[in-house]
């Protein structure tokens, strides 16, 4: 069982933003309609368009899975990040722990993993404690 490491550009990883939203305590990040354009990888200067649309189902996705941040986000938002950890060496799983206490890991494989004293989290989700 192997953690395939993504380096993903443009939208569509709405799992994985979530996760390192909710790792950052920040706002969901998310772009539900309009137009934006990126950079090829290894091929700059050239770039590309993508498009989202609200009727499109990982826009949807995107939205159901920011609420649960923004959710997070009202309790830890403006507190103090005070700690973070790499439980593994490739940073599939991560932690970070905020001024009240709150812990957020957040597993970024695409395997169910182990988390320290949080037991197995599912793939490209996040938990807090």
């Amino acid at each position: 069982r192997g953690f395939t490491r993504r380096f993903n550009v443009g939208g569509g990883h709405a799992h994985l933003q979530a996760c390192s939203d909710a790792l950052m305590g920040v706002n969901p990040d998310i772009f539900p309609f309009g137009k934006q354009y990126n950079f090829v990888p290894h091929s700059y200067p050239e770039n590309y368009y993508y498009s989202f649309r609200l009727e499109q189902p990982e826009v949807r996705e995107a939205i159901e899975l920011a609420k649960p941040v923004m959710k997070l986000n009202k309790k830890i938002g403006k507190l103090e990040m005070v700690d973070f950890k790499l439980h593994r060496a490739d940073g599939s799983i991560q932690e970070s722990v905020f001024a009240d206490g709150t812990r957020v890991i957040a597993n970024f494989a695409n395997v169910a993993l182990e988390a320290p004293k949080a037991g197995l989290i599912q793939p490209e989700t996040w938990i807090t404690l």
